[in-house]
């Protein structure tokens, strides 16, 4: 009885030459990639932190790459939203410069010459007057200024009219207008620093002669003169 051959095994068939054993890589997360860069485009504003984060949940599900990125957007840009914070806070707590204050009026010189600023008749304080040179025509000649050593934190008008009153009528006896006579102390009259000047640390008091007819004697005629 002839023997029936049994059917031979298939072949063995091993992996086509160049072909990969590993499984293809995924690929990256979108919003993860996105992240560090919107992130430092906008250092200063949480996006690339909410972003990484939203990324990192995706992540979980999707087993897509960039994990790494998705945290370095969150790092980045913590930091900079706590840097931004911290000097925000120091220049708040350190800004204690008091608020820009218009300058008090300059106080002339001794022998200067002025004209009434304002409607005022007789000038009372350094505002209210303009210097201008002595062969022009003018109001009124500085012959004396004195300080006040006080450090009230408001004047006290009375007690400084008095004082200015004392102090200018003994002044004018060292100022001699051109006529030669000596200036009465009823001409004498006097510049007082206002309460916004006294506050900004002014307490100059200005005497001055008012220019009532006759000249009054110039800086170079009182140098001649030696006063």
């Amino acid at each position: 009885m002839a023997q029936i051959p049994s059917p031979s095994a298939p072949p063995e068939t091993g992996p086509l030459p160049g072909a990969s054993e590993t499984a293809p890589k995924p690929p990256y997360n979108l919003l993860a990639v996105l992240a560090p860069i919107i992130g430092f485009v906008c250092s200063f504003l949480p996006v690339g932190l909410a972003l990484g984060i939203v990324a990192l949940q995706r992540i979980k599900h999707t087993r897509e790459r960039g994990r790494w990125l998705a945290w370095t957007a969150i790092a980045m840009n913590s930091a900079m939203i706590v840097f931004f914070l911290i000097v925000l806070i120091f220049v708040a707590v350190t800004d204690d410069d008091p608020p820009d204050r218009p300058s008090p009026a300059a106080v002339p010189a001794k022998g200067d010459c002025f004209v009434a600023a304002t409607a005022a008749e007789t000038p009372t304080t350094f505002d209210d007057i303009r210097v201008v040179p002595c062969t022009r025509v003018h109001t009124g000649e500085i012959y004396a200024l004195f300080t006040i050593d006080s450090q009230a934190p408001t004047p006290d008008p009375t007690s400084l009219r008095t004082l200015a009153t004392a102090r200018c009528a003994a002044s004018a006896r060292d100022f001699l207008p051109s006529s030669g006579i000596a200036l009465a102390p009823r001409d004498a009259h006097f510049l007082l620093p206002d309460s916004r000047q006294w506050e900004m640390g002014q307490r100059t008091v200005g005497c001055y002669a008012r220019d009532s007819g006759v000249r009054l004697t110039g800086p170079e005629e009182r140098r001649t003169t030696g006063r």
